[in-house]
């Protein structure tokens, strides 16, 4: 979001535009429904490099998942460039705090087991989350097919296979197939490591980028010089994160005051009220 307005109907979000982009899984749909690897770990890489921005600066997505994933590819280099969208269930706070009981936000497909069983005694740190959810999006990218559902289940209704998708990952089992997975080795080792049932023994999005796998993406033959300068400097750009942080605290500001100016003042506890909502 770039900036926000009050209008006489209410509040304006003014977004960025993004021209002759397409969502991840159209561009799998162009490659028979899988990525070549090359291609896919470059795009994880992307995906990582935001993600671990994002919770360096206390900022849980809380809803990672392929549709969300904007792709473009830059005319001049031919480079795919991946883009994190929709923060609709973002919640930014200091980056240890966790989650409120039964915030099960986003997608079910993608979610962590820990948010499938929140219940009213249980919190889930929200990065954790979103190293499961990316572990998701990882399997889909290499093989084709969701790290939790066995190509047997394909045919099943599709209520029964949300469910039967849910069941395994709270149970942890991966039902990849083995010829799968030994073909790509060190890929298929990250994707269980992130898929990890117990968030505690899970990758932090640091671990991820540090995995060999990923590592040899940085500046690799199916990178352009100017694309792996980029990623390795938006791994250690203090600036950056200081600039994003400062960015973010202005546009709540305003947000805040927005808020505070269309309800009114009887509406300010509401308004109180609901930005608290909104960070749980």
């Amino acid at each position: 979001m770039l900036d926000v307005d009050l209008l006489p109907g209410g509040l304006a979000l003014i977004m960025e535009y993004q021209e002759g982009v397409q969502t991840l899984d159209k561009l799998q749909e162009t490659h028979g429904g899988r990525l070549p690897q090359s291609v896919a770990r470059e795009l994880f890489l992307q995906l990582m490099i935001a993600i671990e921005f994002c919770h360096r600066i206390g900022l849980s997505n809380r809803d990672c998942k392929i549709t969300d994933l904007l792709v473009r590819v830059c005319p001049a280099s031919g480079d795919v460039r991946l883009q994190l969208a929709d923060f609709s269930f973002a919640k930014d706070a200091d980056k240890d705090e966790d989650s409120n009981p039964m915030a099960q936000h986003g997608s079910a497909l993608f979610a962590a087991p820990e948010v499938i069983t929140a219940s009213h005694a249980a919190r889930y740190s929200g990065p954790k989350a979103d190293i499961w959810s990316c572990g998701v999006v990882l399997c889909t990218l290499l093989f084709g097919c969701h790290p939790h559902l066995a190509a047997a289940d394909l045919d099943a209704a599709p209520g029964d296979q949300i469910l039967l998708i849910l069941q395994n990952a709270v149970a942890g089992r991966i039902m990849v197939p083995r010829e799968e997975a030994a073909a790509q080795p060190e890929a298929a080792a990250l994707m269980s490591a992130m898929l990890t049932v117990d968030p505690a023994a899970r990758p932090d999005a640091t671990a991820v980028l540090s995995h060999p796998w990923l590592r040899a993406g940085l500046g690799g033959s199916g990178s352009s010089p100017e694309l792996a300068e980029l990623n390795s400097g938006l791994l250690g750009d203090g600036r950056l994160r200081a600039e994003a942080a400062a960015r973010g605290a202005e546009v709540r500001a305003r947000v805040a005051g927005l808020l505070d100016s269309l309800l009114g003042g009887a509406g300010r506890g509401r308004g109180a009220g609901a930005a608290a909502a909104a960070r749980t």
